[in-house]
């Protein structure tokens, strides 16, 4: 009976938290929270087979094969909600074709069911859905890694938009991969213990805290460049083919320095490339190329190299001295 329960309290979670995320509630990241909505209906079903199974509800085989090709969906459509959480401007391109081989495989199997024998269907089912499961999880994981350096680019404090929380669904999704897998495949007569159900709803409350609480990661105006040879740091002693020291640039390097000694804008607890270039008179390209230029620092670094130095002479200042 507890089971039961708690497993219908992650599904109605995990679908109301769908429902909100793809209609978009919180107005902010638009297509990354449709993405990720469409993750968790994917991702409710699973619990949906849940309790179909506590409820000892038989499913038509065909209606079965239907659900489990939707769910192999789920860590795709993961998957895309952080490629668009991380650039909300990206574009398909034909390439990204590429994505639906895993399906076209796992459509094939299903339709060749009846002609192949149990123990080679169920083999190459559980390769192809924990197969599919593993492939995004790193993808994704590799994608929130760059992000975190992506983010220093222009924001002074990452923490709000790092998408740390993310992180813990790839654990989850993993989880749950091989824990449905297992079910599905194994033991089709039982369900998950309470334990693991028990787990997977911290994991359901976890999500929605964090998902609803995520503001807008990009800042307006700003686009995220192609990482190139041109937009990496420059590195100590090595020249590039612009000198960092003409004329231009010195007056700009300049009136930086003197606006950040005399306006602090450091001290502004979100400051982000966009609003500086604002103060500056530059545009956001022109104040990114000054700081990777002549500081050898992205805007992350720049910003709290002040707000360290400033830490410190308040705590050398006998005004504040007990």
């Amino acid at each position: 009976m507890l089971n039961l329960v708690l497993t219908i309290l992650i599904f109605g979670g995990i679908l109301l938290l769908a429902f909100i995320k793809f209609t978009n509630a919180v107005a902010v990241n638009g297509k990354a929270n449709r993405y990720f909505g469409l993750f968790l209906l994917l991702w409710s079903t699973f619990w949906l087979d849940e309790i179909v199974a506590l409820e000892q509800v038989l499913i038509p085989l065909p209606l079965l094969r239907v659900l489990q090709l939707f769910q192999f969906f789920t860590p795709l459509a993961f998957y895309l909600s952080i490629v668009f959480y991380t650039n909300p401007t990206y574009h398909y391109r034909p390439k990204d074709l590429i994505y639906l081989v895993g399906p076209a495989f796992f459509t094939v199997l299903l339709y060749m069911e009846p002609h192949l024998s149990n123990s080679i269907f169920r083999h190459a089912f559980i390769v192809l859905f924990l197969g599919n499961a593993l492939f995004y999880t790193v993808l994704a994981y590799i994608r929130l890694r760059q992000h975190a350096k992506n983010i220093e680019s222009f924001a002074s404090v990452k923490e709000p938009i790092d998408l740390h929380w993310l992180m813990y669904i790839i654990y989850a999704l993993a989880l749950a991969a091989v824990a449905t897998t297992v079910y599905n495949i194994f033991d089709t007569t039982g369900a998950l213990n309470v334990f693991i159900n028990a787990l997977f709803l911290s994991v359901v409350y976890f999500v929605a805290y964090h998902s609803l609480k995520q503001k807008e990661i990009y800042p307006k105006g700003y686009t995220l460049p192609e990482v190139t040879e041109e937009t990496q740091i420059p590195k100590p002693g090595v020249s590039n083919k612009k000198d960092p020291e003409d004329q231009a640039l010195l007056q700009q390097k300049e009136a930086l320095l003197h606006l950040m000694n005399t306006q602090q804008p450091y001290l502004e607890s979100e400051l982000t490339l966009v609003r500086l270039a604002e103060m500056t008179g530059l545009s956001v390209h022109q104040l990114s190329h000054l700081i990777n230029t002549c500081f050898q620092e992205n805007f992350f670094l720049f910003i709290n190299r002040y707000r360290v130095e400033k830490a410190k002479a308040l705590l050398t200042d006998p005004r504040y001295a007990s």
